[in-house]
């Protein structure tokens, strides 16, 4: 009878554990949908300012306060992933 409780507190402290490393894996999942969103936004803008410096070169335009917005995007798009991987190594850190 003995051998029954001790199982059964095993099994459970293993179900907690595997609960607790699936909300991790949830966790760190919905992290890298947003990296990979913003990554795909960072591919976007990159062409937008390949299209914009193209136009602005063809017809000798000034362009750079378009490429400035631009860039100033992409660097905010670059350091929102930074702060994205930066939680998912806590996360991993903590448990």
């Amino acid at each position: 009878m003995e051998f029954l409780q001790d199982l059964g507190k095993k099994i459970g402290k293993a179900a907690k554990v595997v609960e607790g490393k699936s909300k991790e894996l949830v966790e760190i999942s919905k992290l890298n949908i947003e990296i990979g969103k913003q990554e795909a936004e960072i591919n976007k803008l990159y062409s937008r300012i390949g299209r914009v410096f193209y136009q602005a070169y063809t017809k000798n335009e000034n362009l750079d306060d378009d490429i400035q917005k631009l860039c100033d995007e992409v660097s905010g798009r670059l350091a929102k992933i930074e702060e994205l991987k930066a939680k998912e190594v806590i996360i991993l850190c903590i448990k």
